[in-house]
């Protein structure tokens, strides 16, 4: 068994390996997949996934799989905060909360203002939205 871990370790030396990105191709390919059942084409589509999910594994181009992955964390990190400020929303009577445009960053402001001009904290950007 050893012997076996020690081929596999040699053989990904220098590849990508699992990273977020790659996780998130395959649980949605394990979706689609469940998904199958109702339409054979989210099959096809699944099967495009676990594929990409696969050449993404073994590829040795370290730095596109990294920008690949750099871009999927901003994006997946974009919409968190996108959900957090909507649930957030819902459950302050008081308060909107926003997203920034720049740094993602959730920005608190009274409800009721009308159309009014947002700077972030953190970044110092504004932005216009109806509060």
């Amino acid at each position: 068994m050893q012997k076996l871990r020690e081929s596999l370790s040699r053989f990904m030396y220098g590849r990508n390996g699992i990273d977020g990105y790659n996780k998130f191709l395959l649980i949605t390919g394990l979706v689609l997949d469940l998904l199958s059942y109702v339409n054979i084409y989210f099959l096809i589509l699944s099967d495009f996934f676990f594929i990409y999910a696969i050449f993404r594994a073994l590829s040795k181009n370290l730095v596109k799989r990294s920008m690949e992955n750099q871009s999927y964390l901003v994006i997946a990190n974009w919409l968190r905060h996108l959900w957090k400020a909507k649930v957030s929303t819902i459950k302050d009577k008081t308060h909107v909360y926003y997203v920034c445009p720049q740094c993602h960053q959730i920005v608190r402001v009274p409800k009721g203002r009308g159309k009014i001009d947002i700077t972030c904290p953190t970044c110092g950007k504004e932005f216009s939205r109806k509060s």
